[in-house]
């Protein structure tokens, strides 16, 4: 879940209001850049997580609403995820 936020933090972080051209995705986003941590919040309530914990490695399906799951894949330190 940690990782999960980390990720949102960077995506709200590294996403730019003045190249956003939808007004209201813009809107959006001015206040989760003002608000991180309950934008973050909002958006994790949002999905659906799937953990599975297998011997040698861990398993995570994220889900959002209408959209493609994101399969993720932890061994040790490493996290890699993927989308269909």
């Amino acid at each position: 879940m940690a990782e999960i936020e980390a990720r949102l933090l960077t995506q709200i972080d590294a996403a730019r209001i003045d190249e956003e051209t939808d007004p209201p995705r813009a809107v959006l986003l001015a206040a989760c850049k003002l608000g991180r941590g309950q934008c973050v919040q909002v958006l994790r309530s949002m999905l659906s997580v799937t953990y599975e914990d297998r011997v040698l490695y861990s398993r995570v399906t994220v889900e959002t609403a209408g959209g493609e799951p994101a399969t993720c894949l932890g061994l040790f330190t490493k996290i890699v995820c993927t989308r269909p």
